[in-house]
């Protein structure tokens, strides 16, 4: 709350004299992904189609700062189901920066990584794979096997590895993801909570109950720390900790 209070602080006081200055679009960006990462997409796709639209205005077609604004919408889109316009925002940011950066640029790897997401939500498994596996290997030459934005790909590729009923593979690539970012970001972080809560669903799935409650019980544990009780992940981590526990006792 405090956080959302400082951003609109921010915006309040930049916004009416300088309403497209380049400060201005930052703390609305900065906003819009606060609002987006708190699950309050209507709020955050008006502002992230609101810089974009003054980006692109105002800038060539081919500028970083325009690319990473259709790079924000686009992820948002997906989450959303406005799958096509998300496709079509998240190429377009691919295809630029892969000409205009390389194909192994930071930037053009967390394109990658997004479009890999993207073909996942629409169950184009044979396509996710293999972008999931250009940037993973590429993530890993570039940054390390322990980087957040190695383990994040690994994350999602062990999910899409779900998705497709690849259960082995998966398996091990949650667990390759929770190791990592049990090392890089500690037991009680959000995204290390992430890993172990959908570990733990998909061993529930397998009937590995022992295994699932323990991992359940260290994501709730963890956002129950660095979250609250009022946050939806945390809850969710609850409810499957109540239900394996029950089955426990049966």
């Amino acid at each position: 709350v405090e956080a959302e209070k400082l951003y609109r602080r921010v915006l309040e006081i930049r916004k009416p004299n300088a309403p497209e200055d380049k400060s201005t679009l930052i703390g609305m960006n900065n906003l819009g992904i606060f609002l987006s990462k708190r699950k309050r997409y209507v709020e955050a796709e008006e502002l992230f189609r609101s810089v974009l639209e003054i980006k692109q205005r105002k800038l060539k077609n081919d500028d970083p700062s325009i690319l990473t604004s259709m790079a924000n919408l686009g992820r948002l889109l997906n989450k959303t189901g406005q799958k096509n316009e998300a496709e079509d925002l998240l190429k377009r940011a691919l295809d630029e920066r892969e000409r205009t950066r390389g194909p192994v640029h930071p930037s053009t790897l967390t394109s990658v990584h997004d479009f890999a997401v993207l073909l996942a939500t629409k169950k184009d498994y044979s396509a996710a794979k293999q972008y999931f596996e250009r940037a993973l290997e590429a993530r890993k030459s570039a940054h390390g096997k322990d980087h957040p934005y190695t383990l994040n790909t690994l994350h999602h590729f062990a999910a899409m590895l779900r998705d497709s009923n690849n259960v082995a593979a998966a398996k091990e690539l949650y667990r390759s993801a929770l190791e990592g970012r049990e090392r890089q970001l500690g037991r009680d972080h959000p995204d290390t909570c992430e890993t172990a809560y959908s570990l733990a669903l998909l061993l529930k799935e397998e009937g590995q109950e022992a295994e699932a409650y323990k991992l359940a019980q260290q994501a709730y544990e963890g956002l129950l720390r660095m979250v609250g009780p009022a946050d939806e992940d945390t809850s969710k981590a609850e409810r499957l900790v109540r239900e394996l526990r029950a089955k426990r006792a049966e």
